[in-house]
């Protein structure tokens, strides 16, 4: 939610702090806070992305099943100090 928010503020030019989400098979409508920490956390993802699209690899996690990953051979990742911590 708060992404399209984000997105619409953008196009709009006006500020979003709310959002309806309707849920269709419980017949619901629910209010959605647009919080402060939720618009830089998609920001986060965004720069995440935008990473990845430059061809640099998330650190890999422990524990990863790498044997069966079909992206094997082309896997650059690498484990930094800081992403043990995280």
């Amino acid at each position: 939610m708060t992404g399209y928010a984000m997105l619409l503020e953008e196009s709009q030019d006006r500020r979003v702090d709310l959002g309806l989400v309707e849920y269709l098979r419980a017949g619901e409508v629910r209010e959605v806070d647009i919080r402060t920490s939720d618009r830089r956390r998609v920001l986060r993802i965004r720069d995440r992305v935008r990473r990845i699209q430059g061809g640099k690899l998330p650190d890999r996690p422990n524990g990863v099943p790498c044997e069966r990953c079909p992206v094997l051979e082309s896997c650059e990742t690498r484990q930094t100090l800081a992403s043990k911590f995280f």
